[in-house]
């Protein structure tokens, strides 16, 4: 219980907030306020890569699948007009 007090004014010195608000107003998809976690993320990231199944998708589902992310791509462009 020692840590906590520590760990609040960490986050309040490093503007942890500021940052979720920015990203907020930005529109952004992910918001990370500690620059810290960038390697620890990235093994992680690439644990998770590394685990797919390297063979082709079906063509019927890999062509859903390009639809659906075309999809989110058209999302995300219109959303970011709006903010």
């Amino acid at each position: 219980m020692d840590m906590l007090p520590k760990c609040i004014s960490w986050n309040v010195a490093g503007g942890s907030g500021r940052k979720v608000l920015s990203g907020i107003r930005r529109n952004a998809t992910y918001i990370f306020s500690h620059p810290e976690f960038k390697e620890e993320l990235k093994e992680i990231f690439d644990e998770v890569l590394d685990s797919l199944p390297e063979e082709e998708a079906p063509e019927g589902r890999a062509k859903f699948e390009q639809g659906r992310r075309n999809g989110l791509k058209k999302a995300r462009a219109e959303a970011n007009k709006i903010g």
